[in-house]
């Protein structure tokens, strides 16, 4: 059993070979249609049966045949002391044995051409999905294909929200996603719209999918979708809980694990939340813990411009009654800690409305910003220490 460390507050995860193997790509739409309702119905049938039929004695059976200690990673996140950690899990579990764990089963592409169903249920909204193959977690250019998700369909600012709900008001929710697994992976696009602009809603999908496959993304969406993963890489780290599963599940599936100031960075400017440290190459910049956080929260809005008053709710909490003139000082007192590495002109001052943290880098400065620089992490590895426990 092995033993991983990070953050402050203590966090504990069991974390054991999950694997889903994903089906072929299909189009699934929800519309009234008798004989596709009764063929679901019969199948929904035999899936009520087939899970009638799991006895407890088979459970059992799969949980003491997988989770045994050579196939379950033990990550803990908070501030503890490694040698106290060891010693309480193997009094606590030092007599459980080892055992043979069954494999996971590879996915199996038997799929030779489009295909399409569709389930009806009785419902105010038809629910539309267009699903296609897409990479593993153990793929490099998988963050490519995250970066493509958010630049389509993740957020308020993504093609398919502005072009199917804001601009041709044919649905309330759109968007996109991406799964990654051991050996295969999945790239789909939803909407929810009314059933009588289903087929409309399903052509402005496909339109969509096309124009990214035609005719690719541009420079500043590849931008902002870049900026947009590092700030909710950031806002993950500060939940322990998330610091815990960061490091199980890269320990179980890829057998190293990388820090979150890895992947985070602005203009050579790095920023670790879980060791609440910022660095630009090899200096430590030293912040206080205000503008240590609000370097943080600039840094998970680049580009951004905020109010004094934004920034006190945002940064000191909408419970702490200061003036709005403070703001005003601890920017100064950031600038300050910033200006050694030359990083102080990231801060720039809109007269009248705010401050927000430029996106192109100051003069002086190597343009570097990335979540995750392909050329730069294949091959790249940094384990946290860890130590195993008997």
């Amino acid at each position: 059993m092995e033993l991983e460390l990070q953050g402050w507050k203590v966090k504990v995860a069991l974390v054991a070979v999950a694997v889903v193997v994903i089906a072929a790509p299909f189009v699934r739409a929800t519309m009234s249609n008798k004989s596709r309702a009764e063929d679901w119905h019969r199948r929904a049938v035999v899936a009520e049966e087939s899970v009638n039929g799991l006895t407890r004695e088979a459970t059992l059976d799969y949980m003491h045949r997988q989770y045994i200690p050579n196939n379950i990673v033990v990550a803990v996140a908070g501030a503890v002391d490694h040698a106290e950690i060891v010693d309480f899990f193997s009094d606590a579990l030092g007599d459980w044995k080892q055992g043979s764990p069954s494999r996971w089963f590879p996915a199996i592409d038997g799929q030779t051409a489009p295909r399409a169903r569709v389930q009806y249920k009785r419902t105010e909204q038809a629910h539309i999905e267009i699903a296609v193959h897409a990479l593993s977690n153990q793929d490099p250019d998988r963050f490519a294909v995250d970066l493509i998700s958010i630049i389509l369909g993740e957020g308020m600012s993504s093609r398919l929200f502005m072009e199917l709900r804001e601009k041709r008001a044919l649905c309330y929710d759109v968007h996109s996603y991406a799964s990654h697994y051991l050996d295969t992976g999945a790239f789909a696009v939803y909407a929810g719209v009314d059933p009588k602009k289903t087929v409309e809603a399903t052509g402005a999908l496909l339109e969509q999918l096309a124009l990214v496959r035609d005719s690719g993304v541009s420079d500043e969406e590849l931008h902002k979708a870049k900026e947009l993963s590092k700030g909710r890489l950031l806002l993950r780290m500060e939940d322990t809980r998330n610091v815990s599963g960061w490091i199980g599940g890269q320990e179980m599936l890829n057998g190293f694990v990388r820090t979150p100031d890895e992947v985070v960075e602005l203009a050579g400017l790095r920023l670790d939340p879980a060791a609440r440290r910022a660095s630009a190459g090899d200096r430590d910049l030293q912040l206080w813990s205000t503008e240590f956080r609000l370097l943080q929260f600039f840094m998970t809005h680049p580009g951004r411009i905020f109010g004094r008053a934004r920034l006190l709710d945002e940064v000191w909490g909408d419970h702490v009654f200061v003036e709005e003139r403070t703001v005003d000082v601890h920017i100064r007192r950031l600038r300050q800690a910033l200006a050694p590495s030359g990083h102080e002109t990231l801060i720039e001052t809109v007269r009248g409305v705010g401050y927000r943290l430029r996106t192109a880098p100051p003069p002086g400065v190597s343009a570097h910003s990335t979540v995750t620089d392909l050329a730069r992490f294949r091959g790249v590895s940094t384990p946290v220490p860890r130590a195993k426990a008997a």
